[in-house]
């Protein structure tokens, strides 16, 4: 469960990320 955990929190902070990176590039 732990791991799964993390990977879940991973996957939300690249998602994070990406969306953060997305808006630097269109602006």
């Amino acid at each position: 469960k732990m791991l799964a955990d993390l990977a879940v929190n991973d996957a939300k902070a690249f998602d994070r990320l990406v969306e953060v990176a997305k808006s630097s590039l269109e602006s």
